[in-house]
């Protein structure tokens, strides 16, 4: 274990003494920086009914279900579309049930919940990461001093992907402290007593923004994990990094067009692709029929350690002096 920990940490050390890497923290920070400004001072369109809006948002959401009703009771109406109609009928009358209005001034909960978008960035910072990993080693030649150790490659490989976890971890951690900073110096804290509303195993509930936005980024870590694996495994096969990363990452932003046009075939929900976002459970909508929270999850386990199983052999089988 000693000499895992070891390695772990000179895998650290590697990782952040690079400038590409403080660069990324940089532009995670600029970019939360940028996102808290913009919804501070944005110019925000002023509807001439805004104010009755606000003053009759019970009468307005109770027509809004009326015909939304209505909606459902077409023949022709898309069945795909229904269950959203149903989610937001339901939304809209907890809401008058409740007395919640869904007019309120953004606020820290609209940043903390809006940084969500922000884990896509992390994704791919992460994934650089994880391609350059293994394959910068073969590419600058540092490999073979690294093996000379006395420790197994598996040890070898295993504190690459930890250390490369822990990367991501950092970036998490920082993308919800630099948002709650920003939020709260730019907006106040008072935006945190409003409750989020959220739709989840057919029942509306209640969350704060804080729990809300952990909610999304664990979703988002669990989607980040697979893509950094299929990264790593990528980084233990070949051996030039810029390669690895570049595939990486075009995996990654090819996956949704692809999913899209292969999600009319049933087979389709044993990629990896259609499984990787748990939330639309929650929601209620599987991206494919027959699909549940169980199935994605065993779906996910396997392609998680079908990559982890091909890089570890790939790397204890690699000729290091080829």
């Amino acid at each position: 274990m000693s000499s895992l920990l070891k390695l772990i940490q000179n895998e650290n050390m590697k990782i952040y003494s690079r400038i590409g890497t403080w660069i990324m923290i940089f532009l995670l920070i600029l970019g939360v920086c940028a996102m808290v400004l913009i919804t501070k001072y944005q110019p925000k369109f002023q509807d001439p009914n805004e104010a009755n809006y606000k003053a009759n948002w019970k009468q307005m959401l109770q027509e809004q279900n009326q015909q939304n009703k209505l909606m459902l009771q077409e023949p022709e109406f898309p069945e795909e579309q229904k269950k959203y109609i149903e989610q937001e009928i339901k939304m809209n009358e907890y809401r008058i049930q409740h007395n919640l209005s869904p007019f309120t001034e953004n606020g820290l909960d609209t940043v903390l919940l809006t940084s969500e978008g922000f884990i896509m960035m992390v994704t791919i910072f992460t994934i650089i990461v994880a391609g350059g990993s293994v394959a910068g080693e073969f590419s600058s030649g540092t490999i073979k001093l690294l093996l000379i150790r006395p420790v197994s490659r598996a040890k070898v490989l295993l504190s690459k992907y930890i250390a490369t976890l822990l990367y991501a971890l950092l970036l998490i951690l920082l993308l919800f402290v630099t948002t709650f900073a920003l939020g709260g110096i730019f907006f106040g804290f008072s935006g945190l007593e409003n409750p989020i509303l959220y739709y989840a195993n057919g029942q509306v509930l209640e969350r704060s923004a804080i729990e809300m936005t952990w909610i999304n980024f664990g979703f988002g870590a669990v989607e980040m994990i697979i893509w950094v694996t299929l990264a790593f495994m990528i980084s233990s096969v070949f051996r030039n990094s810029a390669l690895s990363i570049g595939l990486s990452i075009f995996i990654l932003f090819i996956s949704m067009p692809v999913m899209q046009f292969l999600l009319k075939y049933s087979w389709a929900k044993y990629l990896i692709f259609p499984n990787t976002d748990l939330s639309v459970y929650f929601s209620g909508a599987p991206l494919i029929e027959g699909m549940t929270l169980g199935f994605s999850i065993i779906v996910l386990l396997v392609y998680f350690l079908l990559f982890h199983a091909l890089s570890f052999f790939v790397f204890k089988k690699r000729d290091v002096g080829a």
